[in-house]
């Protein structure tokens, strides 16, 4: 059992484990639940054989990545991290990482403005090419992974994984009835007094009545 493979020390020692406490071969390592570095692995530590690679992605270093530059993370956080269920090979200069993510999500819901939780399970694949050896074209494939140096930043790959498993729109509840758009009043709590009307869109020839035409131009 090793720890040589991280580059920087976590915050505070590991908790001691049994040995036989997980299936398989003998896991990497084993990260408590607690602040740390983010997860980057050594590229001498990968061999061809599957070497499981379980730990717990802190939360503060989770969250901070997921809002960095990117809207999609905007109203989620984990407040607990996430369990990061692993395993990594080579296969030729190729790095594979495959496994699972799984914690509790919060977000705030996008009409009645509430934070809720919900659990997520994401599957985590993902093939690494040398960005070194790669093609030109393959440069710029969108559907191709690359790493460069002389280790994987691990973390970044399960924040993008993470992201995946959001839905697009935060909603508590499919049925959300939001906030009243006149006094505010949540209206999953109570219903409010104010006479409120949705216009439903118009469809078909109805839609089109609206419309002017001028010199063959719609208005």
């Amino acid at each position: 059992m090793s720890t040589e493979i991280f580059t920087c020390p976590p915050a505070r020692p590991a908790r001691p484990f049994a040995p036989g406490a997980f299936a398989g071969p003998d896991p990497v390592a084993i990260l408590p639940h607690s602040p740390g570095p983010a997860m980057k692995l050594a590229l001498d530590k990968i061999k061809a054989s599957p070497t499981p690679l379980q730990y717990h992605e802190a939360p503060d270093v989770l969250n901070t990545r997921l809002h960095e530059g990117n809207a999609a993370g905007d109203d989620y956080r984990f407040p607990a991290g996430l369990a990061a269920d692993l395993e990594h090979y080579r296969a030729g200069l190729d790095v594979v990482f495959d496994g699972q993510l799984s914690g509790e999500v919060e977000g705030t819901c996008a009409r009645c403005l509430e934070p809720y939780r919900f659990p997520v399970t994401q599957p985590l694949r993902v093939v690494l090419a040398p960005k070194a050896s790669a093609a030109e074209d393959e440069a710029d494939d969108i559907g191709l992974g690359f790493f460069e140096g002389e280790e994987i930043d691990v973390t970044g790959l399960v924040v993008e994984h993470a992201i995946l498993g959001l839905p697009t729109v935060p909603l508590c509840r499919d049925d959300c009835q939001g906030l009243c758009p006149q006094c505010g009043t949540n209206r999953n709590v109570r219903p409010c007094t104010c006479d409120v009307e949705t216009p439903s869109p118009k469809v078909g020839l109805a839609a089109l009545a609206g419309l002017k035409l001028t010199d063959g131009e719609r208005r």
